[in-house]
């Protein structure tokens, strides 16, 4: 795969998600599989009239489908919990939607996690982001997905330990739960003043999202790395390396140090060959 067709489909969108479809456990890979997949966020898949959160009409959802099939893509990561709160849309009907229309949802998108975080200060606030996190690992599940991306926390909901430890605690908490229903509790490095520093220049290093994923001992945390996050702050090849076998799935968008701001996939500054080799 060169560059051209890494981000064929993809210029105009802010991320997509690049698939690697390898077994964590034993680093074995299949061989009726592509190496690298791409799939798209719920709200990126936008058409006249048709609502990329409503999942309550199950024709328009087929719709977004389609068109992100004949756009090139071959997945679709939906938010959950789907509808928010206590949703009674089926899981399995829009599975069986994106099917018919060969779209795979291969994993899914925590569409709680800033707003009710699992560091804020109020224990109550956390014990409804716990939740949220179990019923989106089970609707992961019934979705067919693989993984559930998660940002863990903010870290200006208090102290440097204080967040850590809450954030660590919500994980340990949802690891039987996603054990159970076999999905992949996937950390994205995000702007969210967490495992990194927010001021910082641009020779960091990704130790501090290794230390955290690592701590859990379990195959079932890992990293959704985004390529682009973190441009302004490090070498995305040099924490492809570092993160290595803990990189589930792949975000990608563009980020401009220039300009200091994100940007299309296909504008700004970022060495994509480095990162394809380092994928490697």
């Amino acid at each position: 795969m060169d560059r051209r067709s890494l981000l064929i489909g993809g210029a105009a969108a802010g991320s997509a998600v690049l698939s690697g479809r390898w077994s964590v456990a034993n680093d074995a890979k299949p061989t009726n599989e592509p190496w690298l997949r791409k799939t798209l966020k719920q709200n990126m898949v936008r058409l006249p009239g048709n609502n990329p959160t409503d999942l309550t009409d199950l024709g328009a959802f087929g719709e977004r489908c389609r068109a992100a099939k004949s756009s090139g893509f071959d997945g679709y990561e939906l938010s959950v919990p789907l509808g928010g709160g206590d949703s009674n849309i089926s899981a399995a009907e829009l599975a069986r939607v994106a099917s018919d229309e060969g779209i795979v949802l291969d994993g899914t998108v925590g569409g709680y996690h800033w707003k009710i975080r699992h560091t804020d200060p109020d224990e109550g606030i956390r014990a409804d982001a716990g939740q949220r996190l179990k019923q989106g690992i089970r609707q992961t599940m019934e979705l067919g997905g693989d993984t559930m991306l998660l940002v863990p926390g903010h870290g200006k909901d208090g102290d440097a330990k204080t967040v850590y430890d809450h954030a660590t605690r919500a994980i340990e908490k949802a690891l039987p739960h996603a054990e159970e229903h076999k999905v992949h509790i996937v950390v994205e490095n995000v702007w969210n003043h967490f495992l990194y520093d927010h001021e910082g220049g641009s020779d960091q290093t990704a130790d501090q999202h290794l230390a955290f994923v690592k701590q859990f001992d379990s195959r079932w945390v890992g990293m959704q790395f985004d390529i682009g996050n973190h441009w302004k702050y490090g070498n995305p090849a040099d924490w492809i390396k570092t993160l290595d076998r803990y990189i589930f799935k792949l975000d990608i968008k563009g980020f401009s140090r220039e300009k200091s701001g994100f940007t299309d996939v296909t504008v700004g500054e970022l060495p994509w060959n480095e990162f394809y080799l380092a994928l490697r």
